[in-house]
């Protein structure tokens, strides 16, 4: 689940959410259960959101009484902030995950480094 910097946010479908709820231990379950259901209506807002930014476009054009101007779409500037709060509460589910442990490096390895130290050395 985790991601790496620069790389896009995917929204998770609600089962891919629902279900990283069963890999949290079991007494942070109830916390990581409120983040999944504030995550499944994020994204239903994302949607939302996103469909009205792409039929409106990046840019309103405003009116108010004489007052007129071209601003940022609201709903594109509401998406911007939705994505990131959704990215930022992913992370904390992702926290409250097991930490991943390493495998042990497999003694074939270790063996071929040594063998190449020694046929180095020989020269």
């Amino acid at each position: 689940m985790a991601r790496k910097k620069n790389q896009p946010i995917r929204i998770l479908t609600e089962k891919e959410l629902k279900s990283t709820i069963e890999a949290v231990p079991e007494e942070r379950r109830a916390l990581a259960s409120n983040v999944v259901s504030e995550l499944i209506w994020m994204s239903g807002m994302l949607d939302t959101l996103k469909n009205k930014a792409d039929e409106i476009g990046p840019l309103d054009f405003f009116v108010q009484g004489e007052q007129s101007m071209l601003r940022e779409n609201p709903a594109l500037k509401s998406y911007n902030t939705t994505i990131k709060n959704y990215a930022t509460l992913l992370s904390k589910l992702t926290d409250l995950l097991p930490k991943a442990t390493a495998p042990p490096p497999t003694t074939d390895a270790g063996d071929q480094f040594d063998s190449f130290v020694a046929g180095r050395d020989a020269d």
